[in-house]
């Protein structure tokens, strides 16, 4: 039984780098979201979100986490076709206030 001590040890180590990486692309699947989120806020600006959707300032970074959860949004490069995106941002924000009670 000298190999059961390797077994235990290399499952130990397995399990570690496996968690670590979970936790890696969970980290950087986060920073992409961050990314995105700031690339959409830099490029409409917040005048678009409270004048042109009526969206409530406190309400727009969490309009753009539930936008950028979106499916389609991930499968689209939205934010490099600013009128489909905006298309896109208006759809969802039927759903958006909807869901908060905004409406």
């Amino acid at each position: 039984m000298p190999n059961s001590g390797f077994n235990i040890s290399f499952d130990r180590f397995l399990n570690t780098l496996t968690g670590r990486l979970e936790r890696l692309k969970t980290g950087l699947e986060v920073e992409r979201v961050e990314e995105e989120k700031e690339k959409i806020d830099k490029l409409l600006g917040e005048q678009f979100f409270t004048k042109e959707l009526n969206l409530p300032p406190i309400h727009i970074e969490n309009f753009l986490y539930f936008c950028l959860e979106d499916q389609v949004f991930k499968e689209k490069n939205l934010k490099s076709q600013p009128l489909e995106l905006i298309t896109f941002l208006k759809n969802k924000l039927t759903v958006y206030k909807k869901n908060n009670f905004l409406d």
